[in-house]
């Protein structure tokens, strides 16, 4: 069940990067997935790069996963990222890595 959850949780962070690429083109706005502790993430957009506003609720990871790395990425309006980052979401046993190259395009390994 722990791997589940952890491969569950790595799906559901990939999958909410790539949306937040897909707005952040689409919509012509700065786009980001920020984690305010290990066990929670938002997605917030802006305008203009300063002020961010939630799009969305809050979303907790599955139980027993936490993440640690990058704790915000932003999408610029073009879908892509200033630099590579990387963001480790462990189970305590296991461990999976999300990645979102400078161009966008997220990973799981």
């Amino acid at each position: 069940m722990r791997l589940y959850r952890l491969s569950t949780a790595s799906d559901q962070v990939a999958f909410d990067l790539a949306r937040a690429r897909m707005q952040a083109v689409a919509q012509s706005v700065f786009v980001r997935l920020r984690f305010p502790d290990s066990t929670h993430y938002v997605r917030e957009r802006s305008p203009d790069n300063v002020t961010f506003a939630a799009d969305g609720p809050v979303l907790a990871l599955p139980n027993g996963v936490s993440a640690s790395g990058a704790t915000t990425i932003t999408f610029q309006r073009n879908g892509m990222i200033p630099s590579s980052v990387s963001l480790t979401l462990s189970n305590g046993t296991a461990s999976k890595t999300v990645r979102t190259n400078v161009l966008g395009r997220v990973t799981t390994l």
